[in-house]
């Protein structure tokens, strides 16, 4: 899934923003959340091993390309040190390092988006002789967040498959100059701001990975045909989901507000916020449920099983 109700209200929730701009290496406030799926693994259908780098180490070496970004990723089961990703701590200190070296060995990697398993590993038991570099696990417990620098080489242990794991992955993005013009992210060959506004209100799978890359895999071929639309909560939440430019007054308004020096005006903004979140996901939530039964008739997920809204603890 790419626009599951769930996923809308995750990419809309002001304190995860506003934690992505804090812990951003340059504190960018234009973030936009791009379209990315939420992964579930069970032991009949794992994701396999891995470890890697979000992006190109000899473009992040070279001029910090995607070095700003955080990757955050919302938990929905526990995990447990096997059933989780793990990353290399200080592992972004040796990045011009690593590039050095590949290049030595003649590996360009040309426009690859990102640095996989064979170009690390290569070089692992240098870095953790040399830098302690080792692979510590990082379990989160359900909902909570793991967020971590795009420069950190992370990944996932053969014990993963074990059990089940479900993560919905927050992949915030900055408009790289908004006030002369949105259409150009911090990624080369990301989206423009225009397409992913189109992207959101069609409901439709990206073209383009976060990291600038074709899509060539997980990608849904049509819209799920029971989708339904979030409502707006906020100025500041449009702006994020790329409903309102970040030029909008209302957006630079709220925005202001919750940047600045008096946490009760922007605490008492976060509240009303999350209020409206959760009075639109459950109003969502509910016409979701009538078009689930309607498109899907027989086959529908709560008819089969027999679901109201009552034993959702929903009503109209």
């Amino acid at each position: 899934m790419i626009y599951s109700l769930t996923q809308q209200l995750l990419r809309q929730q002001p304190r995860l923003a506003l934690l992505n701009m804090a812990c951003r290496s340059d504190h960018a406030f234009s973030l936009l959340v791009y379209p990315y799926i939420t992964r579930y693994s069970t032991e009949k259908s794992p994701q396999k091993p891995f470890i890697h780098l979000d992006g190109n180490v000899h473009k992040m070496a070279s001029d910090g390309t995607g070095t700003s970004r955080v990757a955050t990723a919302v938990s929905f089961l526990d995990e447990t040190k096997d059933t989780c990703t793990f990353v290399v701590p200080g592992s972004h200190k040796f990045i011009e390092e690593w590039s050095q070296m590949l290049y030595k060995d003649g590996i360009t990697l040309g426009d690859r988006p990102t640095t996989s398993d064979e170009f690390y590993t290569k070089y692992e038991g240098f870095f953790k002789q040399k830098y302690n570099a080792v692979r510590m696990p990082v379990p989160c417990k359900t909902l909570q967040v793991r967020m971590t620098r795009s420069d950190v080489v992370h990944g996932a242990t053969p014990q993963f498959n074990s059990d089940e794991r479900m993560v919905a992955f927050l992949w915030y993005t900055k408009v790289s100059d908004p006030f002369n013009g949105h259409d150009k992210l911090e990624i080369p060959g990301q989206h423009t701001w225009t397409q992913l506004s189109g992207h959101y209100a069609l409901k439709q799978a990206p073209d383009r990975g976060i990291n600038g890359n074709a899509v060539t895999k997980d990608k849904p071929p049509f819209p799920f045909p029971a989708e339904v639309h979030f409502p707006s909560s906020s100025a500041f939440t449009d702006a994020l989901i790329c409903r309102r430019p970040w030029t909008d007054p209302e957006a630079i308004s709220e925005l202001n507000i919750l940047l600045s020096h008096d946490d009760n005006a922007a605490l008492m903004l976060i509240h009303k916020i999350e209020s409206h979140l959760i009075s639109n996901f459950k109003a969502a939530f509910i016409k979701f449920f009538y078009r689930e039964i309607e498109v899907f008739q027989e086959n529908s997920y709560f008819k089969k099983n027999n679901i109201s809204l009552e034993d959702l603890g929903l009503t109209e």
